[in-house]
């Protein structure tokens, strides 16, 4: 019988519940990655999958020193779309908060927007040595890698991760366009994501059997 969630108002109830009604079902279907893939290692993942690496990664980050609550951790990341940018965004997002950040920005880019959004983490793919790694080296950003064998330790530790979000923790910090100027940041909390997340799978009328290319 489906685990009962109490209340869905922080991105990991969110997941939960949705493991808990739909765990077998795919939640991310990948495709072509021409750089592979490491979290998700195969061509699909289900919401059980994508639970449990969430957790395990969150778990990997507050080990390295992410703290949550208010005041978190801000955690830039810095990976190439695909389902490793989206298992990464969350769990930073349930560990502190997430800063996702376009790759193609320069030198000069990453040192203003990781001082905006004042960034004490960089989450990068091992072996990535581009500027965003060397301007986090130059500012005490501390560097995240991922490797090939985290999906396997994540999900080893998935059962380990017991601190909660509030709703109203910030959870995502995204930077605006800048087309009529220099890019603001803005932050949503936890609550935000799940109000939003509800509303557009009501506007759309989104079902089962729907897919929504990202």
């Amino acid at each position: 019988m489906p685990t009962t969630i109490a209340r869905i108002d922080h991105v990991l109830s969110l997941l939960e519940h949705a493991a808990a009604i739909r765990g077998d079902s795919v939640a991310i279907e990948a495709a072509a990655c021409p750089d592979g893939r490491l979290l998700a290692t195969g061509d699909s993942l289900t919401h059980g999958e994508v639970h449990g690496l969430v957790r395990g990664m969150a778990h990997r980050l507050r080990e390295r020193g992410v703290r949550g609550g208010p005041g978190g951790s801000r955690v830039a990341i810095v990976l190439p779309n695909g389902p490793d940018l989206s298992i990464a965004m969350l769990a930073a997002s349930v560990a502190g908060v997430a800063v996702p950040l376009n790759p193609a920005y320069r030198t000069d880019e990453f040192e203003a927007y990781f001082h905006q959004a004042r960034a004490s983490f960089l989450v990068v793919r091992d072996g990535d040595d581009g500027p965003a790694v060397g301007v986090a080296a130059r500012l005490g950003i501390r560097v995240v890698r991922l490797t090939g064998d985290e999906a396997a330790s994540a999900q080893d530790a998935a059962g380990a991760f017991e601190v909660q979000p509030a709703a109203d923790d910030v959870a995502l910090v995204l930077l605006t366009s800048g087309s009529t100027g220099r890019a603001k940041i803005v932050p949503l909390t936890h609550r935000n994501l799940c109000t939003a997340a509800a509303d557009v799978g009501r506007s759309v009328g989104l079902d089962t059997s729907d897919r929504v290319l990202s």
